[in-house]
C-alpha cells in the first residue's frame, strides 16, 4: 500500500463528531476512529482552526484533548503555502455558490498535492460535490 493510499483527509465535522457526545454523527465518527487507526490523519490549519472555534463555542473542555492528538502527531498537517493562493481563490469562486470556505478548499488542495480521495466529513452535500483534480473524493462518513 503506498503511502498516498493510506492517507486519509480528516475535515473539521469528523474531529467536532468525535469529540462531542451530543453531535449527531458522533457514533459514526467514533465507529470510524477505530476502523481509520492504521491510516495516517491529515489535516489542515484551516481546519485546525474551525475545529478549535466549534469546541471552544460547545465543549471548551475538549479542546485540550483536541489539541493534544495535534501535539502527539496524531494528526498531520498539511501546510498550504502562497504558492496555493491562486488555486484557493480560483476553487473559491468555482464553488461560491455551494459556500465553499477555506477549510473545505483547504482540503481540495491537499488532496491535489497528495493525490488522495478518501475524506471522513459531515460535509455530504459539499465533498460529493468538490473536485480534485477532476476527481470525486470518497467520503467515508457516509
Amino acid at each position: 500500500m503506498s503511502k498516498s493510499s493510506r492517507v486519509i483527509l480528516i475535515d473539521t465535522g469528523f474531529l467536532v463528531a468525535l469529540f462531542l457526545k451530543q453531535d449527531a454523527a458522533h457514533a459514526r465518527a467514533y465507529g470510524l476512529r477505530e476502523q481509520l487507526k492504521e491510516r495516517v490523519w491529515l489535516t489542515t490549519w484551516p481546519v485546525i482552526t474551525e475545529t478549535c472555534y466549534f469546541l471552544q463555542k460547545h465543549a471548551s473542555w475538549k479542546l485540550s484533548a483536541f489539541l493534544g492528538l495535534l501535539e502527539n502527531n496524531a494528526i498531520s498537517i498539511f501546510d498550504l503555502n502562497r504558492l496555493h493562493v491562486p488555486k484557493i481563490k480560483a476553487l473559491l469562486e468555482q464553488y461560491h455558490d455551494f459556500g465553499a470556505d477555506m477549510a473545505d478548499i483547504s482540503l481540495v488542495i491537499a488532496a491535489e498535492e497528495l493525490d488522495v480521495s478518501d475524506i471522513v466529513s459531515t460535509d455530504y452535500r459539499d465533498f460529493a460535490i468538490y473536485r480534485w483534480k477532476g476527481k470525486p473524493f470518497r467520503n467515508l462518513m457516509q
